[in-house]
């Protein structure tokens, strides 16, 4: 699976963008709120054999790692700036939580380093935000065209590649980038760019 989409900003699927309702409050799914998700999902499967029915939430994540609903709000909302170090204490202790008792740090699961790094990246690069730390504007990622480059990438690296043998619950597998509104006027070129969205308040 092309893994790097799972921590793309992600629209709000309750958010028409072509006009109607929107929603009060996240618009998107930030990268690093959707990193720190994967990473809550990552964790959980390897210790407990299983993956959770849905996305963690902000308590329930920040009673895992130790640290306040409004911390981790701050990180879900980009109000606070997750650096590479802080990914790392944050893996570091989901391990520490779904472990045995007094397992040797050494024994954990190695943290994706590469998807803390991508999430950070498209977080500074991919979204605006006005003075006030409000959402002003962001970008989207082509779904289907990175979808396709990734499967030639994995050809000519690999050869064809196999289907793989993880059974990823359907809450990752259903996580478009865009949201339905998105991807129907994308198709019928109403989008100035057939790669990327972009909305300012």
């Amino acid at each position: 699976m092309p893994l790097f989409l799972w921590v793309a900003p992600r629209i709000n699927e309750d958010w028409d963008i072509n006009g109607g309702s929107k929603p009060s409050k996240n618009l998107i799914h930030r990268p690093i709120r959707r990193l720190l998700e994967l990473s809550h999902a990552l964790v959980h499967v390897h210790y407990q054999k299983c993956w959770p029915s849905v996305p963690t939430g902000r308590s329930q994540l920040g009673n895992a790692i130790d640290l306040s609903d409004t911390l981790i709000g701050n990180y879900f909302d980009g109000t606070k700036k997750l650096t590479l170090r802080d990914y790392f204490n944050v893996w570091q202790a989901l391990c520490r939580h779904f472990s045995p008792a007094n397992r040797d740090p050494v024994d954990f699961p190695s943290c994706p380093v590469p998807l803390g790094i991508m999430a950070i990246t498209w977080q500074e690069t991919l979204i605006r935000n006005s003075s006030e730390s409000k959402l002003n504007s962001f970008v989207l990622i082509d779904e289907g065209d990175y979808k396709s480059r990734w499967q030639r990438h994995r050809i000519n690296g690999a050869g064809q590649p196999s289907s793989g043998d993880v059974d990823w619950p359907d809450w990752l597998l259903n996580q478009s980038v865009s949201s339905d509104s998105v991807r129907s006027s994308q198709s019928s070129g109403r989008s100035s760019s057939p790669r990327e969205c972009q909305y300012s308040s």
